[in-house]
C-alpha cells in the first residue's frame, strides 16, 4: 500500500476522475471570473478535493467538488450569512435579506453550529455565486473585523500578485498531521525560466512579540517540515498550479508576468527558504527585528514599511 503523500492541495486525478477535471473547471467558470475581477481581495486556493474562496484573508466559502449526487457542497460562516454578525446567531436561523436567494439550497448539517451547508447544481453555480451574493457576504465579513494579522496578510497577497520569478501560490498552509499553518507559501527563482524553489513567508506586526525571537523557531520548524517532504510538497504544488492554470485563475498576469502553463520545482532539500516579513508600528518592529537578528542572524527579515515621502507624489 503506497504511503499518503505529506500534503495534497489539488483535486485527485486518479485515472477515473480525469475525465471529470474539465466539467469541474468549465462549471467554476463563472466563480474564477469573479476572483480575477475584485483586484486580489478574493483568492481561489485549491485544498485536497475542494477548494476555499478567501475575502480579505477570510475563508468566505468552502466549496467540495461534486460527488455521487453531483451537486456542489458549499459551507459559509454563519455569521457572514445574518444581518448583524457581531451579535449571537438566532435561532432560527434567518439570512440576510439581501441572501434569501441562497436559502433554498440550505441543507445544514446537524453537528455543525458554525456554518450553514447548501448544495448546488452545477447549472446553478454562476447564479448561488454571483457578484450581488458575494458582495453581500464580503459586506458582512468587513463587520466582523477579524483582526489586524489577517488584514495584513491580505495586503501582502493584493500587492504582489503572480510575475515572473515570484508567485504567492497557497495561503494558510499545512500538512497532513499538524496543525500548525505557515502564512504564506511563495515559490521564486533568480532566473525567469529555471525552476522554482519554496520560500515561506511568515507575516508579522511590529508590535507582536513573537517577533523578538519565538518566530525564528517557528520559520525553522516550516523549513524543516518541507525539507522533509521536499518531493511530495514539489508534486503538490505543481499540479496545484498546473490545475489554477487550466481553470483560469493565472489569466489576469499570464501575459504581463510571462507566466509558462507548467512550471518546475526544485526537489533540492537545501533550496527551501524562510522569510519572515514585518508589517506596520515600524519602531516597535525595528526594536523587535534588531533583538531577533542578535540572537537568530541567519533569520532573513523584511520590514514593509509605510514611510511617507511627498516628494514621491504624482
Amino acid at each position: 500500500m503506497s504511503q499518503q503523500p505529506a500534503i495534497e492541495r489539488y483535486f485527485s486525478t486518479d485515472r477515473e476522475d480525469l475525465r471529470k477535471l474539465a466539467d469541474i473547471y468549465r462549471d467554476l467558470q463563472p466563480v474564477v471570473r469573479n476572483v480575477n475581477s475584485s483586484m486580489g481581495e478574493m483568492t481561489l486556493q485549491l485544498r485536497e478535493d475542494y477548494f476555499d474562496i478567501y475575502y480579505q484573508g477570510n475563508a468566505l466559502a468552502k466549496v467540495d467538488r461534486p460527488r455521487s449526487h453531483g451537486k456542489y457542497v458549499v459551507h459559509i460562516n454563519n455569521k457572514f450569512l445574518v444581518v448583524r454578525p457581531w451579535d449571537a446567531i438566532p435561532q432560527p436561523f434567518e439570512f440576510d435579506p439581501g441572501l434569501s436567494g441562497l436559502q433554498p439550497f440550505c441543507h445544514p448539517h446537524g453537528k455543525d453550529l458554525y456554518h450553514q451547508r447548501f448544495e448546488v447544481e452545477a447549472t446553478k453555480l454562476a447564479w448561488f455565486f454571483q457578484k450581488g451574493h458575494l458582495e453581500k457576504v464580503a459586506s458582512n465579513i468587513r463587520r466582523v473585523n477579524n483582526g489586524e494579522e489577517i488584514t495584513f496578510e491580505q495586503l501582502v497577497m493584493t500587492d504582489n500578485p503572480p510575475r515572473a520569478n515570484f508567485i504567492i501560490i497557497d495561503r494558510q498552509v499545512r500538512e497532513h498531521g499538524n496543525r500548525s499553518q505557515m502564512d504564506l507559501l511563495a515559490l521564486a527563482r533568480d532566473d525567469p525560466s529555471g525552476s522554482f524553489h519554496f520560500l515561506i513567508l511568515e507575516l508579522k506586526l511590529g508590535r507582536n512579540k513573537e517577533l523578538e525571537g519565538p518566530v525564528a523557531e517557528q520559520l525553522q520548524e516550516y523549513i524543516a517540515r518541507i525539507r522533509d517532504h521536499i518531493g511530495d510538497y514539489a508534486d503538490c504544488y505543481e499540479k496545484n498550479y498546473a490545475q489554477k492554470w487550466d481553470m483560469g485563475l493565472f489569466r489576469p498576469y499570464a501575459d504581463k508576468a510571462g507566466l509558462s502553463s507548467r512550471i518546475n520545482i526544485a526537489r533540492d532539500p537545501q533550496s527551501v527558504e524562510g522569510l519572515v516579513v514585518v508589517g506596520g508600528y515600524s519602531q516597535f518592529g525595528a526594536s523587535a527585528t534588531k533583538k531577533l537578528k542578535a540572537s537568530h542572524p541567519n533569520v532573513k527579515v523584511l520590514s514593509m514599511a509605510r514611510r511617507l515621502n511627498p516628494k514621491e507624489a504624482l
